[in-house]
């Protein structure tokens, strides 16, 4: 048999099909990517040098304004106080943010109850302030412990001073 004779069957069927396989293959391609070509979105980074200051909870505003308190009278200075006998084996030079003192309860009139609600969300914050304070006073100490060696011939009260930046 030569080829000139031999004809090759099914050749009609198989046409079809791969014809309808590219179709189906160049529908995929056209309507499954996305051919738009949209700028990338910004970003923003914040950069703190100190921990950023909480809000106070919002609170309902009463219908009249609230009578101006007088000044509180100025608090009597504090005796300083003795130094700790136990001193910390790092000092990282940290300063905890002051706590907000209370005033002296007044004695011809009880606070009102807004009055009330403000020193105990000026307490609340501060506490919370001091807690993130600590937790990250902690972690520096921590990282620096991690690389600190400490030679034998030092002296068991020996101090180092970080400064963290």
């Amino acid at each position: 048999m030569n080829a000139a004779t031999w004809s090759e069957p099914n050749k009609l069927p198989a046409g079809i099909l791969t014809l309808a396989v590219h179709a189906l293959l160049f529908a995929l391609l056209y309507f499954g990517i996305s051919w738009r070509n949209d700028p990338p979105q910004g970003m923003t980074v914040d950069i703190w040098s100190d921990l950023p200051a909480t809000q106070a909870p919002a609170t309902t505003k009463p219908a009249t304004p609230p009578p101006q308190p007088a000044p509180p009278p100025k608090p009597a200075p504090e005796p300083p106080k003795p130094a700790p006998s136990v001193k910390a084996d790092i000092n990282l030079g940290e300063k905890k943010p002051p706590k907000p003192a209370e005033p002296a309860p007044k004695a011809e009139a009880p606070p009102s109850a807004a009055q009330v609600a403000q020193q105990q969300a000026l307490q609340a914050q501060a506490a919370a302030t001091g807690k993130i304070v600590d937790d990250y006073t902690g972690r520096i100490r921590a990282k620096i412990r991690g690389y600190v060696f400490v030679p034998d011939n030092v002296a068991d009260d020996a101090q180092v001073q970080f400064d963290v930046t």
